[in-house]
């Protein structure tokens, strides 16, 4: 709070910074209007991260094309690719955060899932690196922002949203579903545990990271689709029949609008990852967005708010960084929130009056 205190005006707005950046993109909110934003900042005693999302999913999608059996997760399977089929799952269970980590074909794959809403992070070294690194890329990631996360490699895309629902419902700081005895996945992993297996350094693997970190407890799905992995087996039509058609369910889109729409889950992600990268510029890599689209979206969102949501420090010799104004923080937080409350709301509805009608 000390370095929006020490440029306050009289009226009690936020000094220099705010108010260039006001200047620069041709607002200037009333002294009112300025003194109202100061009085929500003055009720808050420090500059408090966006709250974290409760669960998350990680996708493991790096490959090598010298694997057996190696498949393009862009391919479709029914009328939806491999990835796509992962993150509509995942979706449709109620998680709204999901990371990809690529490695081989990476710009085909962000390319491919551009307009998602997904978080791409790339491994650089996939030639001479296994499934757990990438993993591992993921965890670190994630494990400061989710109570808990699901994961799967992308060659396991067919269970189904019923075990993702049963996963998360689950006490235990580390599950994997079982079918007639076999594991399969997704795992879930709570936030204890995360830092302990990114931190292993064994030869184990990740089921190694997790026997240190305490064992895997294991609960009984009813879902086969955990255990069919895509890359080591040539399933037939008939065989993925069953898991391609998935159930009918709601599906949230929650935008803010004056005469246009101008803040949406897009926008909402960008800055979310500014927020954690300190980077407009990396924040857009990573949601395969352009860096001018990005200013766009961000400069369309300062202009209907009437205040600053980004704040940029330049030059130094470490470069610049950029980060979200307190204000910016408030606003973030609140749209989380109402999208979070209106998702359950709706999954209540949903149950309520289509239970009956929907097979």
């Amino acid at each position: 709070m000390a370095h929006l205190l020490a440029g306050t005006r009289r009226c009690g707005c936020p000094g220099p910074v705010a108010c260039s950046r006001r200047k620069k993109h041709g607002f200037t909110p009333s002294r009112r209007h300025r003194c109202r934003i100061f009085r929500v900042f003055r009720r808050r005693t420090s500059l408090q991260r966006v709250m974290p999302e409760h669960s998350a999913a990680l996708i493991a999608a790096a490959g090598k094309p010298a694997e057996p059996g190696f498949f393009d997760p862009t391919q479709k399977i029914g009328e939806l690719s491999i990835l796509e089929r992962v993150i509509t799952t995942f979706q449709k269970a109620g998680i709204h955060e999901i990371v990809i980590v690529t490695g081989f074909a990476a710009k085909k794959i962000e390319r491919h899932l551009s307009r998602s809403r997904v978080i791409c992070l790339r491994n650089d070294s996939w030639k001479n690196s296994d499934l757990f690194a990438s993993a591992k890329i993921g965890f670190s990631y994630l494990q400061d922002h989710c109570e808990q996360l699901l994961f799967t490699p992308v060659n396991v895309p067919l269970f189904s949203v019923d075990t993702v629902t049963q996963l998360l419902a689950a006490e235990h700081s580390a599950c994997v579903p079982v079918f007639c005895g076999k594991e399969g996945y997704p795992l879930l992993l709570k936030r204890p545990v995360l830092k302990e297996i990114t931190e292993y350094s064994g030869s184990e693997g990740l089921f190694g990271a997790l026997a240190l970190a305490g064992g895997i407890a294991s609960i009984e799905v009813g879902d086969q689709g955990i255990l069919l992995n895509l890359q080591n087996s040539k399933l037939s039509p008939e065989t993925l029949a069953p898991y391609l058609r998935q159930p009918v369910m709601p599906l949230l889109s929650l935008a803010l609008i004056r005469e246009k729409i101008f803040f949406d889950e897009e926008t909402c992600l960008l800055l979310n990852l500014i927020s954690r990268t300190h980077s407009v510029r990396l924040a857009c890599q990573q949601m395969n967005l352009s860096y001018s689209q990005g200013w766009r979206l961000l400069n369309r969102l300062e202009h209907h708010l009437g205040s600053p949501v980004i704040e940029r420090h330049q030059g130094g010799k470490d470069g610049g960084w950029s980060t979200l104004t307190e204000y910016g923080f408030i606003f973030l937080e609140r749209y989380m929130l109402m999208h979070r409350q209106l998702d359950l709301v709706m999954r209540e509805k949903f149950e309520e009056l289509f239970s009956d009608v929907l097979l």
